[in-house]
């Protein structure tokens, strides 16, 4: 079977940050897209700004983006259902008889960060940056790609 790729996109805000949720503390916190999308060094694991802890980066992302991506793997699968249940009543003869209500896709949104009222920092080990909630100190926060 041949593996399937799926892309859908996640428009940055205004100052061309993506949002991400923790998946320990559940705080939401921004990342500059650039970075995030840069290779060079490929990260294998991110931090959060708010509790410090570091998990997969692919389990930092939002509910929403989730739930989009979800939506596109079931849309595809129903797009294939559909596919060969049409296939199955051409084939239909004196003794059987087949017909099929084609199934429904899901809705489909474009992502889009939302501005907030968050603070930039700049991490001065590794010169990223995280977006976070203004009500926090420099000092309590820790880069989402170096952990310090």
């Amino acid at each position: 079977m041949a593996d399937i790729e799926l892309k859908f996109e996640v428009e940055a805000d205004d100052d061309g940050y993506v949002s991400y949720e923790c998946p320990f503390c559940k705080s939401i916190f921004s990342l500059k897209a650039g970075e995030v999308q840069n290779d060079d060094p490929i990260y294998n694991e991110m931090y959060c700004p708010y509790c410090g802890l570091n998990d997969k980066p692919s389990n930092f992302y939002t509910k929403e983006v989730i739930e989009q991506a979800q939506n596109i793997a079931m849309n595809y699968m129903i797009d294939e259902l559909n596919k060969a249940f049409k296939k199955m009543t051409r084939n239909n003869n004196k003794y059987v008889k087949m017909t099929y209500k084609p199934l429904k896709n899901y809705a489909i949104k474009d992502l889009k960060t939302k501005k907030g009222v968050e603070e930039i920092f700049e991490c001065k080990n590794c010169s990223n940056h995280v977006k976070v909630d203004y009500y926090l100190g420099k000092t309590k926060v820790y880069c989402a790609f170096c952990g310090i």
